[in-house]
């Protein structure tokens, strides 16, 4: 059951296995909206909203894709969960209207 006035999540790498996991431990609680490049992806099953993006190889496209969803949806919290997304997003915090949940740019080199 979602709270009244929760937060809605966005949770990004819908496929993979942490990003199913972390939709499977929020859905019952926030609205979770989640990201995948793939249409096949299995969270999108448990996730309230689902849209597929760019790869996040195709950086600009990428994170235009995730600011429309952002905006789009009123997503109060970025959750990337594939290594290739963190990357790409890590530093990137001030491009979001939401509050990015992402390790500092200087843990990851």
């Amino acid at each position: 059951m979602i709270g009244n006035g929760s937060l809605t999540i966005l949770v990004t790498g819908a496929g993979g296995p942490a990003g199913i996991s972390t939709i499977l431990l929020l859905k019952d609680y926030y609205r979770v909206v989640s990201t995948d490049i793939s249409s096949y992806s299995e969270g999108f099953a448990f996730s309230h909203k689902y849209y597929i993006v760019s790869p996040a190889n195709e950086e600009e496209s990428f994170i235009n894709d995730l600011k429309d969803i952002v905006e789009r949806e009123g997503i109060d919290l970025i959750i990337p969960t594939v290594d290739e997304e963190i990357e790409v997003l890590s530093g990137k915090t001030d491009l979001f209207k939401a509050k990015l949940i992402i390790h500092p740019k200087c843990s990851l080199e």
